[in-house]
């Protein structure tokens, strides 16, 4: 089997490990490849897709989707490849919803989002590949350790709401956050991915199989399980939820409303147990401004929606504010002196009418002593 990293050898012994790059095969490989023949999706992505992908190792298998480690065969390089199952009753207009979704979560630029590289449709599959991730999902972690520290779960969901809030400003809705699409390589960067394609594609009854949903309906807000369309509110609430099980280490029911974090789980602060009520909040309006807004409530920040001057009170806002000197600043000051130029141009006037005066008067005294005269000028 070719390494999917770098493509140069072949992953031998128990490990499946490159002997070129190092690379070992995730623990998910193990994976009985026989079992999986008899597999129907398996078998349809194996054949319907034979001519793009060398399909070459299971990654990971969700309730009705499966990510393999492939080789995309146009360019070459190692991808993660995820097929789901199509109805034989989706048509034109489902096919149409998934390219739509597929190409919006492939504009997404983002450090913590995992990029789409291409998607496709067979007859009966839906397909997309993507950068292939090493490392496990949070569910794995999660299952595997146990419930986290706060100081954990802190830095690893502001992660995942930098992620959100990027894809919020441009009109993307993930509408499936849970833990197994919380990626965590090596160095524990969390990395986002499946955005919005699965709901595509469940709300038209398009996907196949036995399970007609990759969704867990308790990660769902309320609105969207009462018939609304998912909104960034609805991937708050998904958020939350997720903090809630990293926490506590279980997720909530969907028919009653959710225990206090610090009920699940002791020595909880108040302030992250009352972030995680308002996310939890039935109504889309009682949660925070944006994903961002609250982790920094559930690590103990102002929120930046909060961080801002209130609004003015409506009296304010009828008449206008009454400014003191102070309000101001120097444009009250002491004005300086003016200076006196009106006084001098006077003052200067008065001695040249002086002068020519007493020339006028000597003038004529010489004028009355003839030849005097000459010799004094």
């Amino acid at each position: 089997m070719i390494c999917p990293r770098c493509a140069m050898a072949e992953l031998v012994g128990e490990t499946r490990q490159c002997g070129k790059c190092g690379y070992s095969a995730p623990v998910a490989v193990a994976v009985d490849d026989e079992a999986l023949v008899r597999d129907p999706l398996d078998e349809a992505a194996r054949q319907e897709l034979i001519e793009l992908f060398d399909i070459q190792v299971l990654h990971r298998r969700g309730p009705a989707s499966i990510v393999y480690v492939a080789r995309d065969l146009e360019v070459g390089s190692p991808v993660a490849l995820k097929v789901l199952p199509r109805a034989p009753e989706a048509g034109a207009l489902a096919q149409e919803a998934f390219h739509r979704a597929a190409a919006a979560a492939a504009g997404l630029d983002h450090r913590h989002v995992v990029p789409i590289y291409s998607a496709g449709t067979t007859d009966n599959l839906f397909w997309y590949s993507m950068q292939c991730v090493e490392g496990q999902s949070l569910a794995e972690l999660l299952h595997e350790r146990g419930p986290m520290d706060l100081r954990e779960c802190g830095q690893l969901v502001e992660q995942v709401a930098r992620a959100l809030d990027y894809a919020h400003r441009r009109g993307v809705v993930h509408a499936d956050l849970k833990p197994a699409n919380v990626l965590l390589d090596p160095a524990r960067l969390a990395r986002l991915t499946d955005f919005s394609v699965p709901r595509a594609l469940e709300r038209l009854g398009a996907l196949g199989g036995e399970r007609s949903s990759t969704r867990r309906i308790e990660c769902l807000a309320p609105e969207e399980r009462a018939g609304a369309e998912p909104g960034p509110p609805a991937d708050q609430y998904a958020l939350a939820l997720l903090v809630y099980e990293c926490l506590g280490g279980t997720v909530p029911s969907v028919t009653e409303p959710p225990p206090r974090l610090a009920d699940a789980r002791a020595g909880i602060p108040s302030h992250a147990a009352r972030a995680v009520e308002r996310a939890l909040s039935r109504a889309p309006g009682g949660r925070f401004a944006s994903a961002g807004d609250f982790v920094a409530a559930l690590q103990g920040a102002t929120p930046r929606s909060l961080a801002t001057s209130p609004a003015p009170s409506p009296a304010a806002r009828r008449s206008p504010p009454v400014l003191g000197p102070e309000a101001f600043g120097d444009a009250l000051a002491p004005l300086p002196a003016p200076r006196r130029r009106w006084g001098i141009v006077v003052g200067l006037s008065l001695a040249v009418v002086g002068a020519l005066a007493t020339v006028s008067a000597v003038r004529s005294g010489w004028l009355s002593e003839g030849s005097i005269a000459p010799t004094r000028a």
